[in-house]
């Protein structure tokens, strides 16, 4: 099964290649669709082109994801969403984390602490962009991109409690399950892993 990614950048990337690895849809193949800008009216714009050009290459269905920056993420969401066809809908997971992934990340901070080593205190930050980043490549991998693979592919990862915590997550979360169901794929119920 092809699922066509498209992304703002590699940590968005890392959160949907952390999840096959982890078991979602196991024997999806990624496909990266290419795209121009991400926000506002270039994100209604560009994403019918993009979503049209990942279905050409036998794409079964499609995740998106960009960030809410300062944004209300729902808001952020439903603009996205205004310029796509309906045709795309049954097979269009459209995730937008509050601010970043890293939000999504450390939405359990004492699970990210002892992931990456470092102290809870060092995430109490609005933004905890660049502290994810640096404390992952602190801890030792080669890239924060392959530090998020790790963390959410784990068996131990929180995602129970970032479905609790983070609405956004929980939103992203319930497209996968939906659209993997129609689509004859797998994904755990995460809801139960506790």
């Amino acid at each position: 099964m092809k699922i066509g990614v498209i992304c703002e950048d590699g940590e968005q990337r890392a959160v949907v290649e952390g999840l096959i690895r982890r078991g979602w849809c196991p024997n999806a193949v990624l496909e990266l669709g290419e795209f121009k800008g991400m926000k506002g009216r270039s994100l209604r714009r560009e994403l019918p082109k993009a979503l049209w050009a990942l279905r050409q290459k036998d794409v079964q269905f499609f995740v998106v994801m960009t960030d809410a920056d300062n944004d209300n993420w729902q808001t952020v969401r439903n603009s996205g969403l205004e310029g796509v066809s309906e045709e795309y809908e049954p097979f269009l997971i459209f995730g937008v984390p509050d601010r970043n992934v890293e939000c999504w990340v450390v939405a359990d901070r004492q699970y990210f602490a002892g992931f990456a080593n470092c102290r809870i205190e060092d995430l109490s930050v609005a933004d905890p962009e660049m502290v994810v980043k640096r404390r992952l490549l602190d801890a030792g991998w080669d890239s924060p991109n392959q530090g998020i693979v790790a963390l959410i592919e784990s068996p131990d990862a929180p995602i129970p409690t970032w479905i609790e915590s983070s609405s956004s997550f929980a939103a992203f979360y319930e497209d996968c399950r939906d659209v993997a169901q129609r689509n004859g794929c797998h994904i755990p119920n995460e809801r139960e892993r506790r």
